[in-house]
């Protein structure tokens, strides 16, 4: 009977460890150092100061930057897909790098200066979100 009651113990402390562990695993989040932030800040200045079609292209990049900087992998569709969640608007989020596709691959892309703008609004956001700027 004193056999059972340990096994019971050392099983209740082992399932423990494990969910004290995977708490503080989950909770363990890469933070932007403050040199990145000062970088993502600088490059946002000057991207606000152009807010041009080629902004939006610099946004993007800026984006996907502090997206690998939290150590999401892959191309900045994958990290948008595997950051979801860290964002206050996933769908303004996916529009604005939408839009800076098609800047980026149709010859014929003229977008408007208000898709300009609020596609910088949407990216700004995103940055953000993400404790960035």
């Amino acid at each position: 009977m004193d056999n059972w009651i340990l096994i019971g113990f050392a099983i209740f402390i082992a399932f423990d460890l494990l969910l004290i562990g995977w708490i503080w695993h989950r909770r363990r989040r890469p933070v932007l150092s403050s040199a990145d932030r000062r970088i993502i800040a600088e490059r946002w200045a000057a991207i606000q100061q152009a807010g041009d079609a080629h902004a939006v292209i610099e946004a993007d990049k800026l984006l996907d930057f502090a997206l690998g900087k939290y150590d999401f992998t892959g191309s900045l569709g994958d990290k948008l897909r595997q950051a979801g969640a860290r964002f206050s608007d996933q769908n303004a989020v996916w529009a604005a790098h939408k839009l800076r596709n098609q800047i980026a691959h149709d010859i014929d892309s003229r977008p408007s200066e208000q898709d300009i703008v609020q596609a910088l609004q949407r990216f700004r956001r995103a940055l953000t979100d993400l404790r960035a700027l």
